[in-house]
């Protein structure tokens, strides 16, 4: 094989991935989805209580990062962190922590931080702005997590508040470190 040949190879393999991966998305998002259509309906028509207690016990051995996961890729919008736990209360996923909330959003970071290494997309934070500021510099209107590569509906973008907060953060501690080492510059004067 020559180097186009390669080339031509290498390319049509990167499209079959992508392709592949859309596609892999779309199907555990109606997997998500189906779940919790599941275990709603079964709710409303009072299933015996043995299928219940199975209910109950695969939600419970289900870690809360699967967990979260799932009631993400269910969604059909970004959701809030309180929006993801009052869900989960709702299908009977028993949060163990004496916080929940803020074990839900240490598995949100964490999600997202998994996609800044990785580089997929794991959990992205999206947030909605007023039609009237659409870049965002009055700040969003509201902000929720979404899962997979493909954008949510508009008027949803994708937000930059964790980044803009390390910026912020950064900026504080080198503005703290000038300051310590000017005070320790006229103390020693």
């Amino acid at each position: 094989m020559t180097q186009p040949t390669y080339r031509r190879a290498l390319i049509a393999a990167r499209k079959d991935l992508d392709r592949l991966q859309r596609e892999r998305e779309e199907i555990d998002r109606k997997i998500a989805r189906l779940r919790q259509t599941i275990i709603s309906l079964g709710a409303v028509t009072r299933e015996s209580k043995k299928r219940e207690k199975q209910k109950h016990f695969i939600s419970e051995k289900e870690p809360l990062t699967e967990a979260v996961q799932s009631v993400i890729a269910a969604s059909e919008v970004p959701l809030h962190p309180q929006g993801i736990r009052r869900i989960l209360q709702d299908l009977g996923y028993h949060i163990t922590s004496s916080n929940p909330s803020a074990s839900i959003w240490s598995v949100l970071k964490r999600l997202e931080d998994k996609r800044t290494h990785s580089g997929t997309g794991v959990v992205r934070m999206y947030e909605k702005r007023d039609k009237d500021d659409p870049k965002g510099e009055k700040g969003p209107r509201a902000f929720g997590y979404w899962w997979g590569d493909q954008n949510p509906p508009k008027p949803w973008v994708k937000s930059d508040l964790w980044e803009k907060a390390r910026e912020r953060s950064k900026t504080r501690t080198a503005e703290k470190a000038s300051k310590k080492a000017e005070a320790e510059t006229v103390k020693k004067s």
